[in-house]
């Protein structure tokens, strides 16, 4: 990630581990001063918190909120000239502060015309230009220090000079742009006047490989790049050309100390004498010494990457009808079945696999389950498809893996589906969190970057949309998450991370009812500021639940919006969560949580008493608990 332009010419390569800086709050981005000082800044949180290199917390400043100078959702920032550039991409802007945090300017809005932005995300900045990844219209922005556009650099697509989710940037010495371009899995190098010069880089899990890279540190002639998927940080030449690579994957879950797991961003001092690496996941960053490496240096001595095959990495697609649930790995590229009938659920199925033709994919967004009609569909953003899968199952059946459940049968191009919506234009290309059917047949799309809700028929011909960008008023989304539809009472449930809300919607696209997803004794309060609504789904009697990933917990709701009940806290062990994501309501009202920074789901009954844990191995259960719980138990007798 950016930061002040390096003072050292010699190549940076990490030495050893030095200190841990947890318990923060959704870091997203860091960048060290010519002082030494790292500026962390904390997405939930909405701050920049700086530290000295030994860990001494010096300063923190930032207000959440969207008046002027304040930040809803940061994600990148850059120091240059004395100024601090900050993407907000809850607000669509850049924001230009002072060290001091003091407020200086901003510019910026929501929108798909040059200027504006949808979702912006890192950002680099020299003397002159500030570098914007304006991630959600796939393309680069440059810009003066001023605000005043210079340049757009690219389109979205997977030829030269074309994105697919550009997260980062940084400016050489030279003027040189490089840009980490993370769904096509590479490195794109524009000169200083914006002119494609090179890629490097594609996918995989091997040395010199990238697996959605998300930062990008130039320093001493090479290029440091985040490749998040293989936790680990890689080296480049100038060219393109493979260095080097490092990273020890933790074997323990959350246990730091030099070890890596899913790191974000790097910020390197900018007199090469340390690194700071981001591990969002981790709500933490990891502080490491350096080394120059000599000749002959063997640099991929420091890098230990398990195979993603034998671990459980569950997304956010989730989906349940009858008795089966159906769970996305998005490293592995495969879909999941269970049967959930028994206390421990049953893998019966496993499909899937990485590419773009047909019946392969990039990124299962969502998922919706049909039984009756034996069909699922899966929407793959990337691709810009909705994949048709044909499902065989006979619930009466002996319980047995069958390989041949899934079939797939056809995809639906989403931008056909774009260009159908009539009652307003989407400016940008779709990206649906949600799938959801009503009691007709129709499905009913939830479309983050649009900030939409899309309604089709059992033909997949348009019916109506309804929704915009906007924080205020019933029927806008700031980060519209998570989609539940309640069949039985023909209604619409969208919950929006930003605005910490559930708005109810009928089927015309009425607004019912909205309230926010903080428990009445939480307001105004610490917790109410790092509450980070994640998931959604509703109960058979109507009650709404939401899972809380910066709490790691789950909320209850009544239909009406009274707070219920609460289960979950941080923690590895059963019904403690990390980070929880998705959520649905599978066979007898059972509830599925995806514990997403543990790597496993978990079940619950609809009261919140835990059942299972499970994954792709061995499932925990009540009557088969861990070891150390059955040593207890047995303790107490």
């Amino acid at each position: 990630m950016a930061r002040a332009q390096p003072t050292s010419t010699a190549p940076f390569w990490f030495g050893d581990f030095e200190r841990e800086i947890a318990g923060l709050h959704d870091p997203v981005d860091a960048a060290v001063d010519g002082e030494g000082r790292m500026h962390v800044l904390e997405r939930l949180a909405a701050r920049v918190s700086v530290y000295s290199r030994g860990g001494e917390r010096l300063g923190a400043w930032g207000v959440r909120g969207d008046a002027p100078g304040e930040m809803l959702a940061p994600r990148g920032i850059a120091l240059a000239a004395g100024r601090v550039f900050i993407t907000d991409e809850g607000l669509h802007r850049v924001c230009v502060f002072a060290p001091d945090g003091t407020f200086i300017s901003s510019w910026g809005r929501f929108g798909s015309e040059s200027g504006a932005f949808c979702d912006p995300s890192g950002v680099a900045a020299d003397a002159e230009r500030v570098v914007v990844c304006d991630t959600g219209n796939d393309r680069v922005q440059v810009f003066d220090h001023e605000g005043r556009l210079v340049r757009v650099i690219g389109s979205r697509g997977t030829g030269e000079g074309q994105f697919r989710r550009p997260v980062d940037a940084a400016i050489a010495m030279d003027g040189s742009i490089h840009i980490v371009d993370a769904d096509n899995a590479r490195v794109q190098v524009f000169d200083a006047n914006g002119r494609f010069v090179r890629a490097f880089g594609e996918w995989g899990p091997f040395v010199g490989l990238l697996d959605d890279p998300t930062g990008i540190v130039l320093h001493g002639g090479e290029a440091l790049v985040v490749d998040h998927r293989n936790h680990r940080v890689q080296a480049f030449s100038s060219a393109g050309g493979f260095l080097g690579a490092w990273g020890i994957h933790e074997v323990e879950l959350h246990e730091g100390q030099g070890k890596v797991h899913y790191p974000t961003a790097l910020a390197v001092d900018p007199r090469g004498a340390f690194a700071v690496l981001v591990e969002r996941v981790e709500d933490r960053v990891q502080v490491f010494g350096a080394v120059v490496p000599p000749p002959g240096l063997d640099r991929t001595s420091a890098l230990v990457t398990p195979p993603k095959a034998d671990q459980t990495h569950f997304g956010r697609a989730i989906t349940a009808d009858g008795p089966l649930l159906m769970l996305a790995d998005p490293e592995n590229h495969f879909t999941v079945t269970y049967d959930m009938r028994h206390e421990a659920p049953v893998i019966i199925n496993q499909f899937g696999e990485r590419g773009d033709r047909s019946g392969l994919l990039r990124l299962a967004s969502c998922f919706d389950l049909d039984l009756s009609r034996g069909r699922l569909l899966i929407a793959d953003p990337v691709q810009q498809r909705l994949q048709e899968w044909s499902i065989t199952y006979d619930a009466a059946a002996p319980l047995k893996f069958d390989p041949d459940m899934a079939s797939f049968s056809g995809a639906i191009d989403l931008d056909r589906l774009r260009a159908s919506v009539s009652d307003a234009p989407l400016a940008h290309a779709m990206e649906p969190v949600g799938l959801g059917r009503l009691s007709g047949g129709e499905l009913v799309v939830l479309d983050r970057r649009n900030r939409r809700v899309v309604l089709f028929d059992r033909a997949m011909n348009f019916v109506r949309s309804w929704g915009r960008m906007g924080g205020v008023g019933g029927g806008e989304f700031l980060d519209p998450v998570a989609l539940a539809v309640d069949r039985v009472r023909s209604e619409i449930a969208v919950l929006d991370a930003l605005r910490r809300d559930v708005q109810i919607f009928d089927d015309a696209g009425i607004l019912r009812r909205v309230w926010r997803v903080i428990p009445p004794e939480e307001s105004r309060t610490p917790t109410d500021e790092t509450t980070a609504p994640s998931g959604l789904a509703i109960a058979p009697n109507g009650d709404v639940l939401v899972t809380d990933a910066g709490g790691c917990r789950v909320l209850r709701f009544s239909r009406d919006g009274e707070f219920k009940a609460t289960w979950g806290k941080r923690g590895v062990g059963m019904s403690e969560f990390w980070k929880p994501g998705a959520l649905t309501v599978a066979h007898d009202g059972l509830i599925v949580v995806v514990d997403q920074g543990n790597h496993r789901a978990q079940s619950f009954e609809g009261s919140g008493e835990w059942i299972a844990t499970f994954g792709l191995g061995r499932a925990f259960t009540r009557s088969n608990p861990p070891r150390q719980v059955r040593e207890e138990g047995d303790d107490d007798d």
